[in-house]
């Protein structure tokens, strides 16, 4: 755990680095005050000292569940985030936190892989630009529509084996077009709560800085099914079809 000012002034410092020189990912003030109320800051170190990966996280509530609100993360060694997000979920639950929560961008397919499949959380809340336009240089000019994620301390990890499911729908397909198609039929979906999956642009980064207009494109079609469906208690819990898809699934009474 990162406990005094210079630690602290460090992991921060790393979080600037890692989104491209943003300079208020993290404020050392903050993380100071937020840490000494209860929060988690802690870091993960290579052989020769260098910080490799950091978590910032603050104390929240998510209905009636003590959470950990998982601010940021960054890593740039293979392996250290994971071994922190582990520490971080251990830690919470050791202080008796219920659950931790965090925000990814659900056009990011990597992530979802990583916080889904790897990690076993699941996104429960769809959130339009949660944070306004984006002005770090990995997503400057981008709107921050973001999945809301739940990670429970208290069970085991929940993490399901991936499936095909070729029961679910398809509403929106990559196949040969360069950009998505959202079908017709996404209401009836909705309305008689059936499954369906969502494909994902491979490098949506990438295409954000060769084709603007197509990512934005991904953006607003991937958002016009998700929060609706959000909103009519869907669930996201595996990204599957060799990890090209999420599966949307409405839970079990009382699961969510």
């Amino acid at each position: 755990m990162l406990t005094n000012a210079s630690e602290i002034a460090a992991g921060s410092k790393f979080f600037s680095e890692v989104w491209g020189g943003a300079e208020d990912v993290v404020p050392v003030d903050i993380a100071i005050a937020s840490g000494h109320a209860g929060g988690y800051f802690s870091a993960a170190y290579d052989p020769k000292g260098d910080l490799v990966a950091a978590s910032y996280g603050f104390v929240g509530r998510f209905g009636n569940q003590s959470t950990i609100h998982s601010h940021v993360t960054a890593s740039n060694a293979a392996g250290a985030g994971f071994a922190l997000k582990m520490h971080q979920r251990e830690w919470a639950r050791i202080q008796g936190f219920d659950a931790i929560t965090w925000t990814f961008d659900p056009l990011v397919r990597r992530n979802c892989v990583f916080n889904l499949d790897k990690l076993g959380a699941e996104a429960v809340e769809y959130l339009i630009n949660f944070y306004g336009e984006m002005h770090d240089e990995l997503n400057r000019g981008e709107q921050s529509d973001r999945f809301f994620a739940v990670w429970r301390t208290r069970e085991q990890n929940l993490i399901l084996p991936v499936t095909a499911n070729s029961n679910a729908a398809t509403l929106i397909r990559i196949g040969e077009v360069e950009a998505p198609v959202t079908a017709e039929s996404i209401n009836e979906h909705i309305d008689a709560k059936l499954p369906f999956k969502i494909y994902l642009p491979a490098d949506i980064e990438a295409l954000r800085v060769s084709s603007p207009q197509v990512a934005r494109q991904w953006r607003l079609s991937v958002r016009d099914a998700l929060h609706p469906s959000f909103e009519s208690g869907a669930v996201v819990r595996q990204i599957v079809d060799d990890r090209q898809a999420l599966l949307v699934e409405w839970p079990s009474e009382g699961a969510k």
